[in-house]
């Protein structure tokens, strides 16, 4: 589309019987015009019935988040659910105007897509994204996607002190259900993946995370598999263990065992997953008596009452 085009598009998304427009997409978008996107904002920012997506991965990258921003602040209902942008270049006032926005909505939104994400030339502007979502961590997006990130944005996004994703993941009320991080060009080193596994132990939302992990040997893999089930006692495993992954890694085939934990996830009835695990690893085998010294009394009140309920969910686990 021409700027012109744009002038026609925003008479259409203003008027009142389009008010079922569910997604406007402007990827890869090469004649556009940053006047062209002005009208397109300023006409979403005046809809009462929002967009299901709004995809703005156009070539002017710097300047689409604080146009669009700025449009929707005065009308926080005209936000979308699904917002893709690509972004390169120092924006850091955008980049704090988009968090404020999100965590100002009455429920999280479903994706935020981010293409091209140079943290490192906005870096103040994306730790402040970073930083509302930590504040408001219930309110942060189900879907989080960084892709084609550069090697010093990615890094910095699993250390520690030096970026707040990691911390956000931990967050006991945390929203994020899916995060999808990218850059081939980068594989993480011991430290990164000790603070992936950090993550998943605490972490009870996420269900998919797709994050380039190079080739972990197999002591990060066994790492992986204690996270997923924590066999130090059948309290641990009932209770630590995490439940809820189901994706891991990009382009890897994980070990069996591993896989076999991320599958049995998959089952929505997590009380389910947590029995046929404490079942498999504490019963179907040499079971230990002392393991049921070692349980509080609530604990093995529960235990007892799934044991033959969970030896059936575990044959039928193992039939299907």
């Amino acid at each position: 589309i021409s700027d012109d085009g744009c002038i026609s598009i925003s008479k259409i998304i203003s008027n009142t019987a389009c008010m079922e427009l569910k997604a406007i997409d402007l990827q890869e978008n090469r004649s556009i015009g940053i006047s062209g996107l002005q009208f397109i904002a300023t006409a979403l920012g005046g809809r009462q019935h929002p967009l299901r997506l709004l995809d703005l991965r156009t070539r002017h990258r710097s300047d689409c988040i604080r146009l669009f921003t700025n449009a929707f602040s005065s009308n926080l209902n005209a936000f979308p659910d699904i917002f893709r942008v690509g972004f390169r270049g120092n924006d850091n006032e955008g980049l704090r105007e988009l968090g404020s926005l999100i965590v100002r909505r009455n429920s999280p939104m479903e994706e935020l897509f981010m293409n091209s994400v140079g943290i490192c030339d906005g870096y103040d502007g994306f730790v402040a994204l970073v930083d509302a979502f930590l504040e408001h961590p219930g309110k942060s997006p189900k879907t989080l996607k960084l892709w084609e990130l550069d090697d010093r944005s990615l890094r910095s996004i699993w250390r520690k002190g030096n970026f707040e994703i990691a911390q956000l993941l931990q967050r006991p009320n945390c929203s994020l259900e899916n995060l999808h991080i990218s850059c081939d060009r980068f594989p993480p080193d011991d430290d990164d993946l000790d603070v992936i596994t950090a993550c998943l132990t605490s972490n009870k939302v996420l269900r998919e995370l797709h994050v380039d992990l190079g080739t972990p040997s197999s002591f990060h893999w066994a790492r992986f598999a204690s996270v997923l089930c924590n066999k130090r006692s059948i309290e641990s495993t009932y209770f630590t263990s995490n439940h809820t992954l189901t994706k891991l890694g990009r382009y890897l085939t994980p070990p069996a065992t591993v896989q076999s934990y991320l599958q049995l996830n998959e089952y929505s009835d997590k009380r389910f997953v947590a029995c046929v695990k404490v079942i498999e690893n504490h019963f179907a085998r040499n079971f230990d008596l002392g393991l049921v010294e070692e349980m509080s009394s609530s604990v093995l009140a529960e235990v007892i009452s799934f044991v033959d309920q969970g030896f059936r969910a575990w044959a039928d686990y193992k039939i299907v």
